[in-house]
């Protein structure tokens, strides 16, 4: 058996973390649905109203897009960063250690879009000219994602930016 690095590790606990939580959710949702009745003996008892083993669990899962895959990682808890966000934020850092940012906060607002449609400003960066812009930094922007930026930047009186990594480079696609 071969050693494992702390990396490796951290991955194999994260997994199974995902995996309790997971089971859990299942075990949760298996408790809220209607309890079936047993027939007869317990010990050879008929199960009445329960569905068969091969229609539920995660055995019959359908086969995931791409996109859906990504998606199925889940959302950083709230107020954390992301890579590409904490990376942002050390070029951030840096344009204010050379003067050309004065001030800047990650996720300082939540805009209300529509009903039950919120936009979470990135980071609100206060230029050395005195200008307020909001940017939204992605690693892969989507449709939704475009979308509420745009909506948002018609709202908001300041100006807004896109910005994507590119192979660990920030480039702006979008300014509003």
């Amino acid at each position: 058996m071969r050693n494992t690095t702390k990396e490796e590790a951290d991955k194999m606990q994260e997994r199974v973390r995902i995996l309790a939580e997971f089971s859990k959710a299942g075990a949760n949702a298996a408790k809220r649905t209607e309890t079936p009745h047993k027939i007869g003996n317990p010990k050879t008892a008929t199960t009445v109203g329960a569905k068969p083993e091969r229609e539920t669990g995660a055995a019959m899962a359908r086969p995931q897009t791409p996109l859906q895959k990504m998606q199925a990682l889940g959302r950083m808890p709230g107020r954390k960063m992301n890579k590409t966000e904490a990376a942002y934020a050390r070029l951030l850092e840096t344009r204010k250690y050379m003067g050309e940012v004065l001030w800047w906060a990650f996720e300082p607002i939540n805009i209300r879009l529509a009903d039950n449609t919120f936009y979470k400003v990135d980071f609100l960066v206060l230029l050395a000219d005195m200008t307020l812009q909001a940017h939204e930094t992605k690693g892969h922007w989507t449709d939704d994602a475009l979308v509420k930026f745009k909506v948002a930047a018609n709202i908001l009186p300041f100006p807004f930016k896109a910005i994507r990594m590119v192979k660990g480079t920030f480039e702006t696609i979008l300014e509003k």
